[in-house]
């Protein structure tokens, strides 16, 4: 049996058309590049110089990143699932989510599991009365927090049927 590749072992950088990819990605943990404004001169400069796999959804680009010796990865579907499911099955993902070891979703920088008193200020009240685990982003800039809500059961929902494809 293959065994699953770690987060650290795999950085990737993404084109401005799979945005919603970047955000499942860092949740699965991986190191995520994502900015729209990227031009693909750009993209495949900094994959090359930083050792990132590009994902792209433009196949002109994919062709450039190989032709120059880049590892890359063609997406053609636009669905959601379909296109996880062929990241996972290509570099051997684990599709799980694990607060401990993701990424924010909304900046790449890692999650640290957080206090009642540091978050308290940051979220509405029924919040903290319903729920006692909490993350949050690492980015004194962005400072998102991240909790096991009722969104959860869409994310392990779309994490079953990305499973099952």
């Amino acid at each position: 049996m293959v065994e699953r590749r770690s987060s650290d072992s795999l950085r990737f950088i993404i084109d401005g058309m799979l945005g919603n990819v970047s955000r499942w990605l860092r949740m699965f943990g991986y190191d995520v590049m994502y900015t729209p404004e990227t031009s693909d001169e750009q993209l495949l400069e900094i994959a090359q110089k930083e050792q990132r796999i590009l994902l792209t959804r433009d196949f002109e680009l994919y062709r450039r990143a190989m032709l120059n010796g880049i590892q890359a990865f063609f997406i053609a579907s636009t669905d959601i699932k379909d296109a996880l499911s062929s990241i996972i099955k290509r570099f051997n993902i684990k599709a799980e989510i694990n607060p401990e070891r993701s990424r924010c979703p909304s900046c790449n920088s890692p999650l640290s599991k957080a206090k009642l008193e540091e978050i308290a200020h940051k979220v509405p009240k029924s919040v903290l009365e319903r729920y006692n685990e909490f993350w949050i982003c690492t980015n004194p800039s962005c400072g998102k927090v991240y909790w096991r809500g009722s969104h959860w059961r869409n994310i392990i929902k779309t994490l079953h049927a990305i499973e099952n494809q």
